[in-house]
């Protein structure tokens, strides 16, 4: 079943199910099944089969815990398109949000981005998981 009104989210109509590989299933998930802090699917990626998530960032614990799909295809230079893409909606959307013009808002973000890469604090961690 493709649900692509997302309403039933809330009031808690939907069912989900995962693949064997722990892909979200067509099928939007319930209330229940769903973190208090989790952010629905867009409908657009429910309405397309050969959809599947790219990367999913929680802040817990005044941390970034950060899972990445560790089956994307490419390579850094394509990792560097996807972060180009978040920077993109990320920007209208606190432009948008906090009533300021698009391309000060761009600055803003990409002036912090480059000053937090020039100089990592090295407090992150990360590997593949191991499998059991």
């Amino acid at each position: 079943m493709l649900i692509t009104d997302v309403a039933c989210v809330r009031a808690g109509e939907c069912k989900a199910s995962t693949t064997p590989r722990g892909f979200i299933e067509r099928a939007t998930p319930t209330r229940e099944d769903m973190h208090d802090g989790e952010l629905i699917i867009p409908p657009d990626a429910l309405a397309d089969p050969e959809a599947f998530e790219l990367l999913r960032l929680w802040a817990a614990n005044e941390q970034l815990h950060v899972s990445i799909n560790r089956d994307l295809g490419g390579g850094a230079e394509d990792f560097g398109e996807l972060l180009a893409d978040l920077f993109e909606h990320a920007s209208r959307m606190y432009a948008q949000r906090d009533g300021m013009p698009l391309a000060q808002c761009r600055t803003l973000m990409l002036d912090d981005f480059l000053r937090r890469v020039a100089d990592p604090s090295g407090r992150q961690e990360g590997a593949l998981p191991v499998e059991h």
